[in-house]
């Protein structure tokens, strides 16, 4: 299963995850549903990771601020707005501390040897 992550749950999902692994995306964007459904079944296989998504159409983008995940842009005329930046991202968490990030479908043995790296720390 992969978890719809907003900011009232983001921090107990890492803290009570030992290893985590999320997604942040958009229902605009194609390649972002594609990683979607590739963690959907990893989830499956994976049963010692937890996995999160962000999806940044449904969430208060301001609040994820401080997890360095979407960034404030200002303009000269005093206007802002958020952004999560480049998508789909996934970023790999071990015992709620960011290890990895990485932008774009991941390939399937890429993956595979991130999550035995974290696999193998957290032991």
């Amino acid at each position: 299963m992969v978890e719809t992550l907003t900011d009232r749950n983001y921090e107990a999902f890492l803290k009570k995850n030992k290893i985590a692994v999320v997604l942040v995306g958009a229902d605009f964007c194609p390649p972002c549903k594609k990683v979607l459904s590739f963690l959907e079944k990893e989830a499956k296989k994976q049963k010692e990771v937890a996995f999160g998504y962000i999806n940044v159409d449904k969430q208060k983008m301001q609040a994820f601020t401080k997890y360095g995940i979407v960034h404030r842009i200002d303009f000269e005329d005093g206007g802002y707005l958020y952004t999560a930046g480049d998508m789909p991202l996934l970023i790999y968490y071990l015992y709620g501390t960011e290890r990895k990030r990485q932008i774009g479908m991941p390939e399937k043995q890429t993956f595979q040897k991130t999550i035995d790296d974290l696999l193998a720390r957290s032991a």
